[in-house]
């Protein structure tokens, strides 16, 4: 079994834990939260049911990682 280098405990170390938000509905939220909840990778950082207040939040970090966005299109 070949050992891994230091280059790919540190691709792992990074993508092990990503910091995420979610943008959705109150009903979609609450699944999205809990899917969230249940992964031992993910770590939900904010909440949001307003894309113009996520989009504000977002532009002031840069570390998060992950987005899942709802998004209701018409018929």
């Amino acid at each position: 079994m070949k050992e891994g280098t230091i280059t790919d405990l540190i691709i792992l170390t990074k993508f092990a834990f990503m910091k995420c938000f979610i943008c959705a509905s109150n009903s979609s939220c609450k699944i999205l939260e809990e899917f969230v909840g249940k992964s031992s990778s993910l770590n939900l950082v904010g909440t949001f049911s307003d894309t113009a207040l996520m989009r504000n939040q977002l532009s002031k970090r840069n570390d998060i990682d992950l987005i899942f966005l709802d998004v209701e299109t018409p018929d």
